[in-house]
């Protein structure tokens, strides 16, 4: 599992490496908001310790399969005292079902969530677009 988790952090720094090189010719900011994340990341890992990471690496139990809108005004903060693992979380454009239903099905159908939640939000980008022709 430790392996399978470095491999992924691996293929996530190459792939933000190649996302910054890429951003700078466009905006000159990717490196420097790249560089955030990966910051506030390592704050949230230094802050845990590796017993905090332990029972998740091992497999996820949430309580909850919730679906909320990606729309990057919705967020999550509202949830955050939640411990880490208690969450199944979809983020999709507008709540479509339609395309996250493999997502919905994973949460409820394999990993057992007692719980399905819908959250949406006052003036969706998704749905302005859709009632606009957009």
């Amino acid at each position: 599992m430790l392996r399978r988790t470095a491999t992924a952090l691996l293929g996530f720094l190459l792939l933000a490496s190649g996302l910054a090189l890429y951003g700078q010719t466009r905006t000159g900011k990717a490196q420097e908001i790249i560089e955030r994340v990966l910051a506030s990341n390592e704050a949230f890992m230094k802050a845990h310790g590796p017993a905090h990471f332990k029972p998740l690496a091992e497999g996820q139990h949430p309580q909850i399969t919730l679906i909320t809108c990606s729309d990057s005004r919705v967020q999550m903060h509202a949830l955050d005292a939640m411990p880490d693992g208690e969450v199944f979380v979809i983020r999709d454009i507008g709540n479509q079902l339609a395309t996250c239903e493999g997502s919905v099905e994973y949460g409820v159908r394999h990993l057992h969530t007692p719980v399905l939640l819908i959250v949406g939000h006052v003036r969706c980008g998704a749905v302005k677009a859709a009632m606009g022709n957009y």
